[in-house]
């Protein structure tokens, strides 16, 4: 991330400094997914610079990783009342919509995005998702391959085409369209993940797991991949490595529900007092 340097003559300008610096180091937080550190320091930048849109956007899109969408929203409103033409702002204000499962109003910000900017790769690829999940499969289509059109080098969209063929059973374009969201950018934790998953339903355990290790090792809190590699281990019969998996899983979200299930099955296998204790059950 490139540092802004910034002038320290008065004492307005060494408060945009101090404002540019916490913006920056709330950034790398973001980035290092560290949430909680990332709204603190970007709230300082905000309070240093009301006026600093990036800033609004940023925390917005710390809260709405933090699925604190209403906040994320909120966020998102600054950032577009300071630069009405801000079109991630938009596309991130759909997406925390989306999440809500208000996806009219999803589908608004991302048309917005596109009016502003009738190539932008990323509002297609967000407003075919939310067709997707409205189970408007042929909308969901016609918007990926705009996306393809416009940047054929977006990993995300390959990513998102690739579910919708899976949903449709169509393994094969699925898989392909995985693999180049993988060769595009090959640290692209939820492509591995979901390439992983797509083995491991073809039983190609080695395959599954090989991905799941790929898609931790981008993301060390990724929480899906390491339930999926414990179910991957489980059917392996590697119990105590699934056990494991599973703990991480639940370490990271507590209320993991399938991962939690997932280690209390292993009761009928050799690990009776954990299952119990996931279930809430005490010995006297």
């Amino acid at each position: 991330m490139a540092m802004i340097l910034c002038c320290k003559d008065t004492r307005s300008c060494d408060l945009l400094c101090h404002g540019y610096n916490a913006h920056n180091r709330g950034m790398a937080f973001y980035e290092r997914r560290e949430f909680d550190r990332a709204i603190a320091d970007l709230s300082q930048a905000i309070r240093l610079d009301p006026r600093d849109a990036l800033a609004a956007h940023g925390r917005g899109l710390a809260y709405r990783d933090r699925r604190d969408f209403d906040h994320a929203i909120a966020d998102f409103d600054q950032a577009l009342r300071l630069d009405p033409k801000f079109t991630a702002a938009y596309v991130d204000r759909g997406n925390a919509y989306q999440q809500k499962g208000d996806y009219d109003r999803a589908i608004g910000n991302y048309d917005q995005a596109i009016k502003l900017d009738p190539k932008y790769a990323a509002a297609f690829t967000e407003r075919g998702n939310t067709y997707a999940a409205r189970g408007k499969i042929d909308r969901a289509l016609q918007d990926f391959e705009q996306a393809i059109k416009f940047n054929p080098s977006y990993a995300a969209v390959f990513n998102s085409r690739a579910l919708l063929y899976q949903r449709k059973g169509d393994l094969t374009r699925a898989l392909a369209d995985l693999d180049q969201a993988v060769k595009l950018d090959p640290n692209f934790a939820v492509a591995l993940n979901n390439r992983g998953a797509i083995y491991q339903s073809k039983d190609e355990l080695d395959r599954a797991i090989a991905d799941f290790d790929r898609a931790i090792k981008a993301n060390p809190h990724y929480d899906a991949a390491l339930n999926n590699r414990g179910t991957a281990y489980k059917s392996k019969g590697e119990l105590e490595r699934a056990v494991k998996d599973f703990d991480q899983a639940i370490g990271i979200n507590s209320g993991f529900a399938l991962a939690l299930f997932n280690r209390e099955t292993l009761e009928t296998i050799g690990y009776h007092d954990r299952a119990l204790k996931d279930l809430g059950v005490r010995h006297g």
